[in-house]
């Protein structure tokens, strides 16, 4: 194994792509390549017994994550020391509006479980 040199490493701290993403790269490669072309690229690989195992089952798991969305993985945390109390909302004095905000907020940290909002509560 080779070791990197002083002029290679990054300083603590320092992002190895500073620049970041170029802006627009996205949208860009959307805009060149055919959904449709891309799913017939992936069924070919899948069908085809010529291609290696490998090829296939990676062109079946492109396949069912987007058809069907990526599987749901779990992972057990443990937290030590001390839990602090949650803070006490007065929940029928929130405005609807930041009612809807708070519970979106939720929603997102703890989807699937869905929790609306109606005018009355």
């Amino acid at each position: 194994m080779s070791q990197k040199t002083s002029q290679t490493q990054f300083k603590p701290g320092q992002s190895g792509n500073p620049g970041g993403r170029p802006k627009g790269l996205a949208s860009r490669v959307r805009s060149l390549v055919d959904p449709d072309e891309m799913i017939g690229i992936c069924l070919a690989i899948a069908r085809d017994p010529n291609e290696g195992s490998k090829a296939r089952l990676e062109a079946v798991k492109i396949l069912q994550d987007r058809g069907w969305g990526k599987a749901l993985q779990s992972a057990q945390i443990e937290v030590s020391g001390t839990a602090k109390a949650a803070p006490t909302i007065n929940w029928a004095a929130l405005p609807l509006e930041d009612r809807k905000r708070l519970l979106s907020a939720v929603n997102a940290a703890r989807a699937p479980q869905l929790i609306e909002v109606t005018e009355d509560a």
